[in-house]
C-alpha cells in the first residue's frame, strides 16, 4: 500500500511534510514496463456511494541512472498521493507510525 512505511526496503521519501520510508513498488514496476502511473481515488459521498476520480498520468522519464530514475518517480508517486489526501483528508485512513524518521524510531 503506497501510504504505508515502507521500512528498510523503501526509499526515504518527502510525504506531507516529512522525509519518510516510502515503498518503491509503483516506480519500479514502471520503470521495469514503462508504465504510465495513474492515480484513482474513490471519495465516499454516503453509504454505497463513492465519485472516482482519475488524475492525469504521472509524467517521468526513464533517466541513464535506475536508482536515481526510481527515487525520482517514487517522489512524484508522493506528491500524487498528497494531493488526493489534501483533496479528502477525513477520509485518509491512518492507522500506523507513517513518521517514523521524524519521531527517531
Amino acid at each position: 500500500v503506497a501510504d504505508q512505511h515502507a521500512g528498510d526496503e523503501g526509499i526515504v521519501a518527502p510525504f506531507l511534510g516529512h522525509d519518510t520510508g516510502t515503498v518503491r513498488g509503483p516506480a519500479v514496476l514502471a520503470y521495469l514496463t514503462g508504465a504510465e502511473i495513474l492515480p484513482m481515488q474513490a471519495i465516499r459521498l454516503a453509504p454505497f456511494k463513492f465519485k472516482v476520480i482519475v488524475d492525469e498520468p504521472i509524467k517521468w522519464t526513464k533517466g541513464p541512472n535506475r536508482d536515481d530514475t526510481i527515487r525520482d518517480v517514487t517522489i512524484l508517486c508522493n506528491q500524487a498521493l498528497e494531493k488526493m489526501i489534501l483533496r479528502c483528508p477525513g477520509q485518509w485512513l491512518w492507522q500506523h507510525r507513517r513518521f517514523r524518521e521524524a519521531l527517531g524510531d
